[in-house]
């Protein structure tokens, strides 16, 4: 009868010395798992190194059960899991939202998903210490639960009680300002100290120009009305800018990874913008001094 086994755990692999008695390696831990024989690269002393280790381990050998169940035995963890693993891929920014994931997972994850409610909403709010913050980590929450229930992997109804939504901008910038925004970017000069033997000398202009880039960006934007994350996502490739393309004889600033389609539809409710060809030069060539004239005339 074959021996139940005892699922993965720590040993310590004493140190090893050669013939001649000469320390080799190190005791270090180890993570044992059936005839699996995983390094932690930890010394004897880093238990706690250690034991972080096995943590991870056994979270990424988890798999989640897909079927259907009462939300009284559904972990939030394995919902966020099942959420991360399908819909990753799908996010136009992943970082931010590897982010909230691990928050929720953080605050939810030893939760059920019978605990969903508006206090417990509530607290994470407070928690979170951020009223929009926390309204979209929970938005991301209630995808989550949607999506969850949508595959048919719960019973019952779970709401997510969110936060109320701040209030809407009453001021955008004038075009005065916009102006001197856009003059400063342009102008502006990189300051470089020059001495001599050493001593510090005055901070003078060099013909480095880093802030024209900002020129552009906020050229888009404001004809555009185009979010920084969508407009970021043309800003360069291979050297040259890609953001304005020219389809169906009008040109356009496209989002982040569009292609055109017939009925320049998206999904995600992102279309292409119709961009003024003059302000199109200045996104789409390397003549920025050029353009920015041509700018400059037009707009008087």
């Amino acid at each position: 009868m074959p021996r139940q086994s005892k699922g993965a755990r720590l040993e310590l692999r004493p140190e090893r010395r050669d013939r001649g008695g000469k320390l080799t390696h190190h005791a270090t831990w180890r993570i044992r798992d059936g005839d699996r024989d995983i390094g932690t690269g930890c010394a004897q002393s880093d238990l706690a190194g250690a034991e972080q280790k096995l943590v991870d381990y056994l979270a990424a050998k988890h798999q989640p059960k897909r079927k259907i169940q009462d939300i009284e035995s559904v972990e939030i963890a394995d919902v966020l899991l099942i959420y991360l693993t399908d819909r990753r891929s799908l996010q136009q920014n992943k970082l931010q939202f590897d982010r909230r994931i691990k928050r929720l997972n953080d605050w939810w994850g030893g939760k059920k998903l019978s605990e969903v409610t508006g206090d417990t909403c509530r607290a994470y709010q407070r928690q979170r210490g951020n009223a929009g913050g926390s309204r979209r980590d929970l938005e991301d929450l209630r995808a989550a639960i949607n999506y969850h229930a949508s595959e048919g992997l719960h019973r019952g109804i779970v709401k997510v009680v969110l936060p109320p939504k701040g209030p809407s901008r009453d001021r955008w910038l004038t075009r005065d300002e916009a102006a001197r925004l856009l003059w400063v970017c342009w102008r502006y000069r990189e300051l470089q100290r020059r001495g001599r033997r050493g001593a510090k000398g005055p901070a003078l202009p060099t013909e480095k120009r880093p802030l024209r880039h900002l020129a552009r960006f906020i050229l888009i934007g404001l004809y555009t009305g185009t979010r920084a994350a969508a407009n970021c996502f043309g800003i360069p490739a291979a050297g040259h800018w890609t953001l304005v393309r020219r389809f169906k004889g009008r040109t356009l600033l496209p989002p982040g990874n569009w292609q055109p389609r017939n009925d320049e539809t998206a999904t995600d409710g992102a279309h292409p913008a119709p961009f003024a060809r003059a302000y199109a030069t200045l996104a789409g060539t390397r003549d920025h001094q050029g353009a920015f004239r041509r700018i400059q005339r037009q707009a008087g």
